[in-house]
């Protein structure tokens, strides 16, 4: 078999095929080329945001975009300027900011603190679902918390449901996009947790049983949790526990298609995707039999999953919507190597089903993205060295990697001989870049650890300013547009 193509893999199939991804012909060389320009595209605008901690002076020089006043946050995301961006909070006030930079104060705090509640005001805590969040106000400290108060909002920040607790710990695990929701409770003086079903007019029901929630409820009452080692649905309206399979769980995903689980299996690991009313179970015999060989190296809701196989040295990649598995070599070509990390696979899957994947030569690492009818790997983004580590994340049809500096992980450090012209050596404390769909590459943080979550559709991130306590510059990632605004937490994106 040909090294570059790729073994697909149907349902019918009881063994792997060429169990060495690396045997056959070897292909033209595959090497870092830095004669595609500066960045290792081609020539092109690069874009960066207004920050003091950018590009250090011996990197290419990078043109600069102009800030822009807070009424036009994020323009590249195309929402409309009445659209709620993102939530923060800051002390006991929790603000919601549209994309033209108006705010609306949101009511998270009724006017007396519930039953047996301290007096004062602890903190709010948010969490986010895809149309929908929910304010945790809670009196007394996150460590002894004694009473609060949940309110669910929609995207505009109109209030959805309310409902009040009086005792102990509790806290928000997921919320849908039909803003019902499940709690997670600390029973007071016991280690055992229970869970709360919140239905979207915001009736609670106890689910019973020792559960943990794996994802956010699906239309109908229908909750994906784990008992025990087994993963399953519960129907609220029964309280019954079915599990997918009755094999341990190893991993799980759930989006809001579907939960997609990894098992002991029988002879080989399970890989199991199901609904609440429908269960599809795909062994996968290339893992040497153990589902611990494998290792979650990407995962896109539009319906693939890539597990690295450490059985056989290569990507697994299964099709949750067909149910296809294929396999394929993780090999660039002669010269480069498997950029090693300590973290997870330095890689990830996209929305058509290619893989991305960090590789290395003697003096520089680059991301490079797999064309499965080709089997090619085809260099995006910038070639760094005196890097430790570099991570690729997918969001829409944009590519975000975050190289970080020597010594900024616990990451064994990487030895780099001679550096080719051309290649970024990051700044001191690592460097985000963002790739658009043109290729076009944004320096958009000079701190691989600075910034926040991005927005859902990766067009949108939060930089602490280190400089001014309580400040976080509001980046649109494509063109580098900043807007500095003041709160204390993290914000939290509603797109």
């Amino acid at each position: 078999m040909n090294r570059l193509l790729p073994l697909v893999l149907t349902l019918s199939l009881v063994a792997c095929l060429d169990p060495d991804p690396r045997g056959g012909a070897r292909g033209p060389s595959a090497v870092l080329d830095p004669a595609t320009g500066p960045s290792g595209l081609a020539p092109r605008a690069v874009r960066v945001p207004v920050s003091g901690r950018l590009a250090a002076a011996r990197n290419p020089p990078l043109a600069s975009a102009r800030p822009t006043a807070a009424s036009a946050l994020c323009p590249s995301s195309g929402a409309s300027p009445d659209d709620g961006l993102f939530v923060a909070v800051d002390g006991a006030e929790v603000t919601l900011y549209r994309a033209d930079g108006t705010t609306r104060a949101l009511e998270v705090w009724p006017a007396e603190p519930p039953a047996g509640a301290l007096e004062h005001p602890g903190g709010v805590y948010l969490t986010a679902g895809p149309d929908a969040f929910v304010a945790n106000a809670a009196w007394g400290s996150p460590v002894s918390p004694a009473g609060g108060v949940f309110t669910a909002f929609d995207a505009d920040g109109d209030v959805l449901w309310r409902l009040t607790r009086a005792h102990g710990s509790a806290w928000v695990q997921t919320v849908a996009a039909d803003a019902s929701a499940v709690i997670v409770r600390h029973l007071p003086d016991t280690n055992v947790t229970a869970l709360s079903y919140v239905s979207p007019d915001g009736v609670a029901t106890e689910l019973p049983g020792e559960l943990w929630p794996l994802g956010a409820p699906f239309p109908g009452g229908h909750v994906p949790a784990r008992a025990g080692d087994r993963a399953g649905w519960v129907t609220v309206a029964t309280g019954a526990f079915t599990p997918v399979v009755d094999r341990p769980l190893v991993l799980s995903r759930v989006d809001g298609r579907r939960m997609v689980t990894l098992h002991e299996g029988v002879d080989a690991p399970w890989l199991v995707i199901s609904t609440p009313a429908a269960v599809h179970v795909i062994p996968l015999p290339c893992a040497g039999g153990a589902a611990q060989q494998l290792a979650l190296a990407g995962y896109d809701e539009a319906g693939w999953v890539v597990f690295l196989d450490e059985a056989t040295g290569a990507f697994l990649r299964a099709n949750l919507n067909t149910f296809e598995i294929a396999m394929f070599p993780y090999d660039a070509g002669p010269g480069l190597a498997p950029l090693s990390d300590c973290y997870q696979p330095a890689a990830a899957i996209d929305a058509a089903g290619r893989i991305l994947a960090a590789f290395r030569d003697a003096g520089a690492a680059q991301v490079r993205r797999l064309d499965p009818e080709t089997g090619a790997w085809t260099p995006i983004g910038p070639a760094f060295t005196a890097v430790d580590d570099l991570t690729v994340e997918v969001h829409g049809d944009h590519v975000l990697l975050r190289a970080f500096a020597r010594g900024m992980t616990y990451c064994p450090q990487q030895e780099w001989g001679e550096v080719p012209a051309g290649v970024r050596t990051p700044a001191e404390l690592g460097e985000l870049h963002l790739i658009g769909p043109d290729g076009a590459d944004a320096l958009v943080a000079g701190d691989a650890w600075g910034m926040s979550p991005l927005s859902g559709d990766g067009l949108c991130g939060a930089v602490w300013d280190q400089d001014k306590p309580g400040t976080w510059d509001i980046v649109d990632l494509p063109t580098g547009a900043a807007a500095g605004l003041a709160f204390g937490d993290a914000p939290t994106w509603l797109r």
